[in-house]
């Protein structure tokens, strides 16, 4: 099978990897449908890189795919089932795991030089998904239904990141929204902080294609920050108390957002 593999930093291969055989009786075999290039992705292939990532192994770690076989202790997956995948799933065993701590897991974490604290994810320290197959734990996949697009199924990891941002936020019915950035990040944020009861979204992006797109995705306001002024549009918006909630989804201008945010 054809594979995108890492080389080192600033360099990547396309090449032969032969297809993964199952030898561990709990996991799974699935032939892949779709992957997300990741901004992550090309901090990884920058020289110098903004992050690490171990060489030789097949890239991308936002992926998806259907089931084409299971080892023999798997039992809540088949043949045909499509799935998505957690790239860096707790391994549910070990004494973290078992009291409910995943997120401290004693085996998802790397140790040594320069990765420290770096979980051991697929596309990242492990082969991926960009390929044709891949074999990874049973317990990583997510059944989904039938019908689903590979197009958005390839979304359910970044989804489930702005997921538990939201979460955390505990944004409610009436409050208000700035968000910073709508690259596709910034995009799921506007669609989750809107269903999720803001009742202003404001959306500051220089670029005209994604101010369109975050309307489409349930902005009230965007706002070009290279033409207006944002801090002025956030106390129009908010009868000069400012936002609520400010979501950061460049990853260079948390001071910035930090000054959206109303006092208390």
């Amino acid at each position: 099978m054809k594979a995108i593999v890492f080389k080192k930093p600033g360099v990547f291969t396309y090449e032969d990897r032969p297809i993964p055989e199952i030898n561990t009786p709990t996991d799974i075999r699935i032939k892949i449908l779709g992957v997300g290039i990741c901004g992550t992705d090309l901090h990884i292939l920058m020289d110098p890189p903004l992050h690490p990532a171990k060489p030789n192994i097949i890239f991308g770690h936002e992926f998806c795919g259907q089931v084409e076989s299971v080892g023999n202790a798997v039992e809540n997956l088949s043949p045909g089932d499509k799935v998505i995948v957690d790239p860096h799933p707790p391994c549910g065993n070990c004494d973290n795991c078992r009291s409910d701590r995943p997120e401290m897991c004693e085996n998802l974490f790397l140790h040594g030089e320069g990765i420290e604290g770096q979980a051991a994810t697929r596309g990242i320290f492990q082969d991926g998904g960009l390929t044709s197959y891949a074999v990874i734990p049973a317990c990583s996949a997510y059944k989904i239904a039938q019908s689903t697009p590979f197009h958005r199924m390839a979304l359910a990891e970044p989804l489930s990141c702005t997921g538990y941002g939201i979460e955390k936020l505990k944004i409610q019915a009436g409050d208000t929204v700035c968000i910073l950035g709508a690259g596709p990040i910034g995009q799921l944020f506007t669609a989750l902080a809107k269903v999720n009861g803001a009742t202003k979204v404001i959306v500051s992006e220089p670029h005209q294609y994604r101010r369109a797109k975050a309307l489409e995705c349930g902005a009230n306001r965007v706002v070009n920050p290279t033409k207006e002024d944002l801090k002025k549009v956030i106390l129009e918006e908010t009868n000069g108390l400012g936002v609520d909630h400010c979501i950061e989804a460049v990853g260079q201008f948390l001071m910035t957002a930090i000054d959206m945010v109303r006092t208390g």
